[in-house]
């Protein structure tokens, strides 16, 4: 299970960390983004009110989790190149300077590859704010989606105020936390460290100024 727990860690583009056998890396889906430029995500503390720079964070999780800042993309690989199947995970929308929201105010997308390079798509409505607060709830991906095993995976939001956009807005944010991923032993053929780097043309958009 992916806790975010054991440090603190700022991501800009292609920053990385690793976890419990996985490796978790922040990308920007600005054009011709650099190394070490564009601010994307964060392990953010739970307790803290302002432990999402700011905004609307959620208040409803204790401990360290990942947010997702700016349209940024998250990006999750096994370090032994081993196949992978996504079981559950909690998650909330990041608010800004908004005061109000709509119903749902994001979705959060994963896009999953198989070894093959084909994808899967799961899309999971994040729940807006309670008592003007947003919270962190609990999601189980679909079986179907759950079964199959996949070398890596992007994680990135949809804001919805007023329509659900994403890459465009820098307003796709989200928090992540308790990613309950399951090994599957055998290595997974062209699955390589660093490919979400590699991958990026794919979700590459030039920002709205």
């Amino acid at each position: 299970v992916l806790d975010f727990d054991n440090a603190f860690a700022l991501f800009t583009h292609g920053d990385y960390m690793e976890e419990d056998g996985f490796v978790v890396q922040g990308l920007s889906n600005a054009a011709g983004a650099t190394w070490g430029a564009d601010f994307v995500g964060m392990t953010a503390d739970g307790t803290d009110p302002a432990g999402c720079i700011g905004g609307n964070c959620p208040v409803n999780n204790p401990t360290t989790y990942y947010a997702a800042v700016n349209d940024g993309l998250m990006w999750v690989a096994n370090t032994n190149g081993h196949s992978f199947n996504i079981q559950s995970f909690s998650a909330s929308f990041l608010g800004n300077s908004q005061t109000t929201y709509p119903t749902t105010p994001g979705y959060l997308r994963l896009q999953a590859f198989r070894a093959n390079g084909s994808y899967v798509l799961a899309d999971f409505a994040l729940g807006g704010m309670v008592n003007s607060k947003f919270r962190f709830n609990n999601y189980v991906t679909p079986a179907a989606f759950a079964a199959i095993p996949f070398v890596e995976v992007y994680a990135f939001g949809y804001s919805c105020a007023p329509s659900c956009v994403a890459f465009s807005s820098d307003r796709g944010q989200f928090g992540i936390d308790n990613i309950d991923l399951h090994v599957i032993p055998e290595p997974a053929t062209g699955a390589i460290f660093g490919l979400g780097l590699l991958g990026l043309g794919a979700f590459a958009r030039r920002r709205k100024a």
